[in-house]
């Protein structure tokens, strides 16, 4: 008799071998269940899910993840990112996971190879997935998985043959639901770059939906050598599981027999079958690489995901979210082919980031049954317009990026260079956030800048960096091309230790005091007259701590002049021996930073202090300095002041 599972359960019988159809009864080793225990504000957990990737992809057929968004680190609001389940907790706990234990972690088998829980960290998991692959097993499963798209009824058979009679009194089968191509959330998702979409959101795969079976199974009544034991279950999908939507193609079942509620013996899984419209947009080419392009002609990759063959479909694109165009696409394209479409070309007619999209629509004038994989965008940076020289940039408006700077994603993760309330003269500055981005690449970009009328150009700058401990090597280096990106050329870098303002911290760099300011001057000299110059801020993490930059000036090389109304600066003695004492009549109370630079333009003293209205002396040792000329520069709020130094001996 076969067990029918609807909306309640019927317990049914073991019946003879001649009812066996899809199940081996020759004798096998275990296939191997990783439990794996996540979260969407885990940092880690990406490169938990990239390891268990590439474990299934070790041993296919014969290692299974299912990732249980539980715990600590698994928001339940808003609801639109809550993946729990009414499951998920009750497994954990008995697995042992634990936010003191760390996460991600996960259980193989649900089996204590190691310590004194089930839970293992994740560099673990390789090593005992092939103990456990490598351990027989007394019974054999096999699972059959149809879908009816049109009432959302999942049909199950799931066969079980003992070659072996099983050594625990209590076996039980599992049946769970898996959900692929979840878009959402996730903290650290550079650490697992395949999956990060291209709105710097990420697919969740392989997440735990539901068990048919229950929280630990149902009994199988009988579990001695020679026994066949068959199952039929029939679920209706919803259409959301909590508020998450359900893609009925992207559903998959895995099946599993446990030793009561811990010690599986074996596991099949099965994704759903194709829908039978499903076409998809699976790439997009063409996008500008030349970021001075004033138009270009994208390539659009479907593919059909469905069963039915296309023959035709509509393709609708768009700039930036305007006018929607659309492209009749007409042909036929087997199940699972691809097929690359040329779309006419696209004008640019704007300086600053962009983003295109194209989304497949109509397939064969019907409906798609698949519309999470429909639609593809990608982002390109455009430069077309000059700004004339000096440029200044202190972050004081909301707007980010400023006027005539541009964003680039060298490594799309969904983060980049933004403005932060921190300042160093006043409130503003452009930060990277290193603290949240495990690793990549991305560009703070100015406009084409015509240097034509300047002389002894000079970029200057202050950050502020703080490193998370002695072994996270951020990277800041400025950059500047004179071909519209074509080609950079590396002018100034610093990392880890060499590029830290402040001491080393373990929580997130978010109070930049006034000390902790770093004045910088770049010689630009050598683009002199040049009418088309782009500089980069590239921010290369290291999964570190954040950098604030803010007070960036291209200009001609500051005179020795007083600049600042109402205030002064002398310096004595002049020539200077050991020390010398700049006096600052200052007109107003603000901080200051102090810089003092050698004529190859290497700063030999960096400080920030504070100053009261009126007069401040600021004594300065020069002991260590060479014999020869100085340029000092104090900058506050009011602007600059600049006066020079002999050192002689």
């Amino acid at each position: 008799m076969k067990q029918i599972l609807t909306f309640a359960l019927l317990f049914g019988f073991g019946i003879s071998l001649i009812a066996q159809t899809i199940v081996s009864t020759t004798p096998d080793n275990k296939k191997v269940i990783l439990e794996e225990f996540t979260g969407v504000n885990c940092g880690f957990c990406p490169d938990g899910h990239k390891i268990s990737n590439q474990l299934m992809a070790t041993y296919p057929d014969e290692l299974f993840a299912i990732n249980i968004h539980q715990g600590y680190y698994a928001p339940t609001s808003p609801a639109s990112i809550n993946y729990t389940t009414t499951y998920g907790n009750a497994i954990g706990t008995q697995a042992g996971a634990t936010s003191t234990f760390g996460y991600p972690c996960g259980s193989i088998n649900r089996h204590q190879y190691t310590g004194s829980a089930m839970v293992m960290y994740r560099s673990d998991w390789s090593t005992y997935a092939s103990t456990a692959i490598g351990e027989s097993s007394p019974v054999n499963i096999a699972i059959d998985v149809d879908l009816d798209y049109d009432t959302r009824e999942i049909s199950i058979i799931v066969e079980v043959y003992y070659t072996a009679t099983s050594t625990a009194s209590t076996n039980k089968l599992n049946v769970a639901i898996l959900q692929d191509w979840v878009k959402g959330p996730q903290i650290g998702s550079s650490a697992n770059p395949t999956y990060v979409t291209q709105d710097g959101q990420y697919w969740h795969m392989h997440m735990f939906r539901d068990f048919i079976t229950g929280q630990w199974g149902i009994e199988i009544p009988t579990t001695t050598v020679g026994t066949f034991w068959d199952s039929t279950f029939v679920y209706t999908v919803p259409a959301t599981y909590g508020a998450i939507p359900v893609e009925l193609p992207n559903l998959k079942v895995v099946a599993f027999v446990a030793e009561g509620q811990t010690e599986i013996l074996t596991a099949d899984e099965m994704a759903v079958p194709a829908a039978p419209l499903d076409a998809s947009v699976s790439a997009l080419s063409g996008l500008p690489t030349d970021i001075c392009a004033s138009s270009f002609i994208p390539t659009v990759t479907i593919t059909n995901k469905g069963i039915n063959t296309l023959t035709s479909l509509d393709i609708d694109y768009s700039l930036d979210g305007g006018t929607v165009q659309t492209f009749a696409w007409t042909g036929s394209l087997a199940s699972g082919a691809s097929a690359d479409v040329i779309l006419p070309s696209v004008p640019v007619s704007t300086s600053g980031s962009h983003s295109f999209e194209a989304a497949t629509n109509n397939p064969n004038a019907g409906v798609d049954d698949n519309t999470l994989n429909d639609a593809f965008s990608g982002t390109f940076t455009s430069i077309l317009s000059t700004i004339n020289t000096p440029v200044t940039q202190n972050f004081t408006s909301t707007t980010f990026p400023p006027a005539d700077w541009a964003l680039s994603e060298v490594t799309p993760n969904g983060t980049n260079w933004a403005r932060s309330a921190q300042g160093c003269f006043a409130a503003g500055s452009a930060y990277i956030n290193w603290y949240n981005i495990s690793s990549g690449i991305d560009d703070l970009m100015s406009y084409k800048m015509d240097f034509s009328a300047l002389t002894n150009a000079t970029l200057s700058f202050n950050y502020a960096y703080r490193q998370y401990s002695s072994s996270y090597s951020d990277k800041l280096q400025v950059d500047v091309s004179t071909n519209c990106g074509t080609s950079w050329t590396t002018l100034w870098t610093k990392s880890g230790a060499a590029l830290a303002t402040t001491t080393i911290s373990s929580t997130a760099y978010t109070t930049v005091l006034a000390s902790h300011w770093k004045f910088i001057s770049v010689d630009l000299s050598a683009y002199d007259g040049q009418s088309e110059v782009m500089l980069r801020f590239r921010a290369t993490s290291a999964y570190g701590n954040n950098l604030y930059l803010d007070d960036i000036n291209i200009s001609n090389n500051v005179g020795l002049n007083d600049n600042v109304a109402g205030s002064s600066l002398t310096v004595y003695p002049n020539p200077a021996n050991d020390f010398t004492t700049v006096s600052i009549n200052s007109a107003s109370s603000n901080n200051a930073v102090v810089t003092i630079v050698n004529t190859i333009g290497e700063v030999v003293h960096n400080s920030s202090t504070w100053l009261n209205a009126g007069s401040n002396d600021l004594k300065i040792n020069t002991e260590n300095f060479d014999n020869g000329v100085y340029f000092i520069r104090v900058q506050t709020i009011d602007g600059i002041m600049n006066s020079s130094l002999v050192v002689g001996r």
